[in-house]
């Protein structure tokens, strides 16, 4: 008898474990399979009778207008029958065919043809006999003629042929439950087997390692490196946990003296420093003020008040270096307590540095003189310490100032009042004024002997223009007001922008699902309507845009991307986008390159092709069919007139950008008007060409913003020619108000290949946490998931999001930025802060002016601009898969030349 290895015994016994595995597997598959085609018969059953039902209502329902034609000689009751009549010899083939060979109900089924056949051919024949002889024969043969008999007989094996479909499907469901329990047999057999199989195979391979302990003595060295390693980690843990209780002590918004005692306190528990005091700093007086403390007692020898440099709180925030002072004298200070007092044996004073600027001393008393470990945590946290001060004092101040600003604006309503009343005088006064000069009409006798009251009015008048002029200035003060409400309605625009794509999100989604029509239960024109849905959804997001970058431009808060861009990059872009138009449209379009252009522009190319688009989608609205349309890119000819002040003075080459048509033109006095926001050629309710008016508005802002201009030369009739004249690298100061961001190449060195993925177990559904406020949209992207093959869950606000993150742990998040409670970037870096989620792929999306770049250095894996179209959303879960993919790994190479930290990580992963 040969004996086998340990290896070659485990490896038997997993081979004998997958062979059962197999034979299970071929089982159970051979059960569902029997269940499946119960299942199938089934239908088939209700299938059968649905069809005999449709033939008995469509035979009632032919008669019924029949007989009601006869007695009232109305046509409209013959609908009933004309809907009805045709179909009953169809539905009946179709019973005829799905009825297997079976002799009682085939029989049935030929007994239902065979009398339907005749109950037609009885009512076409009380048709004819009504046309021929008359409503009376008619009548006649329905009373007395045989379609009764033969409607009953139909009845009669209909229902016999649905008894017998229903001992039929009794029969059926009888069988699905046997091989319904049949197959959980088997699989709960097959499992308990394959237990048993498993815990045979652990408790040999236990026994085996059980035999090599006596190798223990070997590794007492390596086990002496441990418990050093493990008494350094719980040094690190104890300094973690102290520095995550001063945080928390920190935490919330906190007045300066409650953040000083909670500060005090958390140390001095912490270290179990029996006394403790907290000075802060006064930086425009150079002092330091005690603000807190923990079991401190005032007195009047002990002051509270200290310059920098003065005593050892002074002289501690002016060297900016911490001091011990451990020859304390008995009578220094005491600490008290219910059963006495005693003297501290050590005084630690720690100054707290906020960018390289002291802002608040600690002062410690310590029963013996602190170690190593003390003194290194008290330095560690001084930082996190300053943070907090400083945002504190920082918090007071913007309280401070909001409350200032509150003060103000109430003195503004007050002399807004003065000066309506002052107003009211005026009119008043001007009233009397009036009343004076007809009186001095009338009585010019009298004015010789009155010059004293005409040096009166005199007086008053002056007054008057005295007044007039402090309205003048209120009236100032009034257009000033008038420019900052306009900045308000810029925000308010854009504002309102972001507030409009969340539910045009939902509806852009849900429409191309309905357009898509994938479970086929929509006609042609509801898939019409859904197309219209979509088509009418996304011109109106085109409206938003335009309006926002409208009130972006309004309000100088546009961001500019300085790029490389090639113009034969524009070319391309533009023939992609509008040469299926001019097909469509039967217009010839040319684009024309310059051989002498420069390689690139350096410019936003974004908003470069956006005034151009604007430009040639003027011109393709505006042409006819058989028209033609020319975009040419060359260097501005010699002798160019600008009526820009960037393009006057720039020392860089001008480009020219020109769109000429053979359109309909614009007359000489539009030329100007057709630039203003919401303007066009022809503004009237009747006019034949639709359009918001705001795209040659923003493309000549825009242009602007680029250090260019827009030219328009065109005649009513003959056509227009449109050119935008650009610097050929666009200078950083042109737009002092602009937000430009300057991109370049980086370099890169060194380049490592991506590690290829490890195929996960497919078998089990990830879990995808969806974060969204709308619920609309939320519910859209949970029936993605689902499709996806997620198994997703759901959170409307930031909070229970966070809580979620954490007690869940899901495979991948998909999370909004603008978020109840707590917002999207908050919960992103709590994600990634926290040693259990950091790795967990987060896709982020937002109706707002978001930036990619942001979200990506934040650590999220993608970004989506709301309204989202259904492509890219299957490409975002396609993202969130592979990132998946990714990080479900097996086997990790771990190089580090610090053998203490490549200890730690391999317990980390491990765990993982």
């Amino acid at each position: 008898m040969f004996k086998l290895t340990f290896k070659q015994q485990v490896l038997t016994g997993f081979t004998v474990s997958l062979l059962f595995v197999l034979v299970s597997a071929i089982t159970s598959y051979f059960s569902i399979d029997k269940l499946n085609n119960d299942t199938k018969w089934q239908a088939h059953t209700y299938d059968v009778m649905n069809l005999v039902k449709d033939i008995e209502t469509q035979v009632l329902n032919s008669e019924t207008g029949l007989r009601g034609f006869i007695l009232a000689q109305d046509p409209q009751y013959l609908l009933s029958y004309n809907n009805n009549a045709h179909k009953i010899l169809v539905t009946s083939q179709e019973l005829k065919k799905i009825i297997h060979k079976n002799t009682i109900r085939t029989a049935m089924v030929d007994s239902i043809d065979f009398y339907a056949h005749q109950k037609v051919d009885e009512m076409k024949m009380v048709l004819r006999t009504n046309e021929m002889d008359g409503k009376a024969a008619a009548t006649l043969r329905v009373m007395n003629g045989k379609g009764q008999l033969f409607k009953n007989k139909i009845l009669e094996f209909s229902g016999k042929l649905i008894e017998s479909e229903k001992h039929l499907l009794l029969e059926r469901k009888e069988s699905i439950t046997k091989s319904s329990l049949q197959s959980e047999a088997v699989v709960v057999l097959s499992a308990f087997i394959i237990f048993c199989l498993i815990l045979f195979l652990l408790s040999y391979i236990r026994k085996t390692f059980d035999q090599q302990k006596e190798t223990e003595a070997h590794i007492l060295d390596s086990n002496m490196e441990l418990e050093k390693i493990s008494t350094e980690n719980k040094q690190k843990n104890w300094l973690l946990s102290g520095a995550t209780a001063i945080n928390e002590a920190m935490r919330g918004e906190q007045e300066i003296e409650e953040l000083a005692a909670n500060i005090t306190t958390g140390i001095c528990n912490y270290i179990e420093a029996p006394i403790g005091a907290f000075f802060l700093v006064n930086p425009s007086k150079k002092t330091l003020k005690f603000e807190g403390g923990y079991a401190y007692q005032h007195t009047r020898n002990i002051r509270t008040e200290y310059h920098f440099g003065e005593g050892f709180v002074g002289q501690t925030a002016a060297e900016k270096k911490s001091k011990i002072f451990d020859k304390i004298p008995s009578d220094y200070i005491k600490i008290n307590s219910g059963l006495g007092d005693t003297s501290p044996n050590c005084i630690y004073l720690m100054p707290i540095v906020f960018e390289d600027e002291t802002i608040a001393v600690i002062e410690l008393g310590l029963s013996k003189k602190p170690g190593d470990t003390v003194s290194l945590f008290l330095n560690t946290i001084s930082e996190s310490i300053g943070v907090g001060v400083n945002s504190a004092v920082a918090r007071i101040k913007l309280r401070a100032l909001f409350e200032q600003t509150q003060q103000q604006a109430e003195e503004l309503e007050s002399q807004q009042e003065e000066l309506r009343t002052t107003n009211e005088e005026l009119v008043y006064k001007s009233e009397q004024l009036q009343a004076s000069e007809e009186e001095l009409r009338v009585q010019q006798e009298e004015l010789r002997q009155t010059n004293s009251e005409l040096e009166e009015k005199a007086q008053q008048l002056e007054e008057r223009n005295i007044a007039v002029n402090q309205a003048k200035e209120a009236m100032s003060l009034k257009a000033e007001e008038l420019e900052i409400s306009s900045k308000y309605k810029s925000e308010f625009l854009a504002n309102m922008s972001h507030e409009l794509r969340t539910p045009l999100n939902s509806i852009l989604i849900l429409a191309r699902i309905l357009k898509e029509n994938r479970p086929e239960n929509l006609n042609e024109d509801q898939i019409k309507y859904a197309g219209v849905i979509h088509n009418a959804g996304t011109d109106l997001l085109t409206l938003i845009n335009d309006i926002l970058d409208l009130s972006k431009i309004e309000s100088g808060k546009l961001d500019l991307t300085i790029l490389p861009v090639k113009p034969v990059t524009i070319k391309q872009d533009m023939e992609a986008l509008f040469s299926e138009l001019a097909r469509s449209k039967k217009i010839t379009f040319n684009t024309i390159l310059d051989n002498e252009l420069p390689k690139e522009l350096f410019t936003d190319q974004a908003r470069l092709e956006q005034i151009v688009k604007n430009l040639l989608s003027n011109a393709f609205k505006f042409t006819p069919e058989h028209g033609e349309i020319t975009l040419e890119i060359s260097n501005a000819k010699p002798g160019t007139t600008f009526y820009s002040s960037q393009l006057k003075t720039t020392p860089e080459d001008i480009i020219a950008i020109s769109v000429k048509d053979s359109g309909i033109g614009i007359p000489a006095d539009k030329q100007k008007l057709i630039f203003e926001a919401f303007q066009q050629a022809d503004g009237s309710t009747s006019r034949k060409y639709g359009g918001t008016g705001l795209g040659l508005s923003i493309s000549k802002e825009l242009a602007h913003i680029l250090g260019g201009e827009i030219q328009v030369r065109s005649k009513q009739g003959a056509g227009s020619k449109f050119t935008f004249f650009i610097p050929k690298n666009h200078t950083l100061n042109n737009q002092p108000h602009q937000d430009i961001t300057e991109v370049k190449e980086p370099i890169i060195t060194v380049v490592i290949p991506d590690p290829l993925p490890i195929p996960a177990n497919n078998n089990k559904n990830q879990k995808l946490l969806i974060v969204e406020d709308d619920l609309v949209f939320a519910d859209v992207l949970n029936d993605y998931a689902i499709e996806k093959g997620f198994k997703p869950i759901l959170a409307h606000s930031g909070d229970i999001a966070l809580e979620m993150a954490f007690s869940e742990l899901p495979d991948a998040i998909v999370l909004d930025i603008m978020l109840p409670v707590v917002d999207g970037w908050t919960i992103l870096k709590k994600l990634k802060a926290d040693p259990r989620t950091k790795h967990i792929p987060v896709h982020m999306m937002s109706a707002g002016n978001e930036k990619i770049g942001k979200a990506k250095k934040e650590g999220a894996i993608g970004f989506l601009k709301k309204p989202i179209e259904k492509e890219q959303l299957d490409e975002a879960f396609d993202l969130l898969s592979a990132a998946h993919l990714k990080y479900n790994l097996n086997t990790v190479l771990v190089i580090e030349d610090q053998e203490l930290h490549s200890t730690v990580l391999t317990q980390q992963l491990t765990d993982k």
